[in-house]
């Protein structure tokens, strides 16, 4: 571990200034309502001093790996209920409710799980938990979020994440998801939250940094902001991050060859394909930011879809108003196709609706801004699969190189001012994926993942 002076007495550590200072940068980069003012960001560093876990904590690596796991699930199953109709959602705060008696060591065994597990029967014998009365169907999630924090197989799950070998601890793992579920259930309101949401998931980070310190982390957070000298230049930041991340990476496991049917031909995993794509990226708006006749209009051809597909029981998605998702296995995918792009002949200029099939299988609605969009040409992709039972193939590439025009300070542009909303992405015409943009992408590279083999076999050519 490096260190860099501060002053004649003192020091600080490069990482942790490192990690803090590249972090919150991040959160600067775009548009950010909640930190668009000096007194925004010194509010932000409140919410994250009053709230940041205690050194003694982070240090312990029990803790740390069982509760960033525990928070990684969390995610997870918040993710997957943004696709679950709104009658048939679990309720989350009762899972809370359980997770936080496995968290708090009130439950006792096997005396309760064996009590659970006779409740667990009851209902699945009788009816399923949507239609229980609201007391009722609290108590059996309360008791899912028990035996999830009594994860069987935790072990296995923590050593799949790379733990190193620490001693699985259901406590922590509970507490971790408990966690991540109240902070994901709850929209930052003000600068104060977003540093308290940060702060209260920065155990996280240090189950996979574990030499990071919280005060010098807080130090680099104020540089960024620039309310204390910049003790690293940003080059200098960046490869600091890099290197760290690198000596940290697993080794890579020697797994078999994998190869997917594609048209007849046999394709192995690694095997770049020559392709001839016209890639158009673009926003999506939110509801605020459409003319009152186009978010109308949206509204209208959903329900018009609803109606016709059988989509009225569509969910929406935390990150967008404009993008909604319906399943329906019986759908007919070209007629489904074809009634969206009817729509687009009569929306307002500078707009239009897109549809894709994601990869769990639903559908995927939503309204994309034609204003600035990114544009480039693909020549060729490479093949990653994923999964050898039911593959996952993945379509890895770069916008330009080669023979092409190389865009990837436009990409790099593109997604730096997207920061925080979905996007959609064409390719010849047709949309591919709608994903949210995390963060600044470099170096011009994207993939496209599918489990559908028609769809690799129309992306390659076949």
């Amino acid at each position: 571990m490096y260190c860099i002076p501060v002053s004649a007495n003192a020091q600080i550590d490069s990482l942790s200034y490192a990690f803090g200072y590249e972090t919150s940068i991040g959160l600067l980069a775009g548009e950010n309502d909640l930190l668009s003012s000096e007194s925004d960001l010194r509010e932000y560093i409140r919410g994250l001093e009053e709230n940041v876990i205690e050194q003694s904590l982070l240090s312990d690596s029990i803790l740390a790996v069982n509760y960033g796991v525990g928070a990684a699930e969390a995610v997870y199953l918040a993710n997957s209920l943004e696709h679950v109709p709104k009658r048939k959602r679990p309720i989350v705060n009762c899972i809370i409710e359980g997770l936080r008696k496995v968290a708090d060591g009130s439950i006792t065994l096997p005396y309760d799980t064996v009590g659970i597990m006779r409740e667990f029967k009851a209902v699945q014998d009788s009816a399923k938990p949507a239609s229980l009365p609201e007391d009722e169907k609290c108590r059996f999630y309360v008791n899912y979020g028990i035996m999830k924090g009594l994860q069987s197989d935790l072990q296995e799950l923590l050593d799949e994440a790379g733990g190193n070998g620490v001693k699985a601890d259901c406590r922590y793992y509970a507490q971790g998801m408990a966690d991540m579920l109240e902070l994901l259930g709850s929209k930052p309101e003000c600068a104060y939250d977003m540093g308290r949401i940060v702060g209260r998931t920065f155990l996280m980070n240090g189950a996979r940094l574990p030499d990071v310190t919280v005060e010098d982390y807080i130090i680099g957070v104020k540089a960024a902001f620039g309310f204390s000298a910049q003790l690293m230049t940003r080059e200098k930041v960046e490869e600091l991050i890099q290197s760290v991340f690198s000596k940290y990476a697993e080794t890579p496991v020697e797994e078999p060859i994998m190869a997917i049917n594609v048209g007849g031909k046999e394709i192995e995993a690694g095997t770049r394909c020559s392709v001839h794509w016209n890639v158009s990226v673009y926003s999506v708006p939110e509801r605020k930011e459409c003319p009152g006749d186009v978010a109308d209009f949206f509204d209208k051809a959903l329900a018009i879809i609803g109606d016709k597909f059988g989509g009225s029981e569509s969910c929406g998605f935390r990150f967008s108003d404009m993008v909604r998702f319906f399943s329906n296995d019986n759908v007919d995918g070209e007629d489904l196709l074809k009634c969206v792009s009817g729509f687009n002949n009569d929306i307002s200029d500078g707009y239009k609706m897109f549809c894709l099939r994601s990869l769990g299988g639903e559908w995927t609605i939503g309204l994309a801004s034609m204003n600035n969009p990114f544009t480039a040409f693909v020549g060729s992709a490479s093949v990653e699969i994923e999964d050898g039972v039911k593959p996952v193939v993945g379509l890895s590439f770069r916008f330009g190189g080669d023979e092409h025009i190389d865009k990837a300070a436009e990409w790099a542009a593109f997604t730096s001012s997207n920061i925080g909303r979905p996007v959609v992405m064409e390719i010849n015409g047709e949309a591919v994926m709608a994903p949210v943009v995390n963060s600044e992408i470099t170096g011009g590279a994207c993939s496209v993942t599918t489990t559908s083999f028609e769809e690799v076999e129309r992306l390659l050519g076949y």
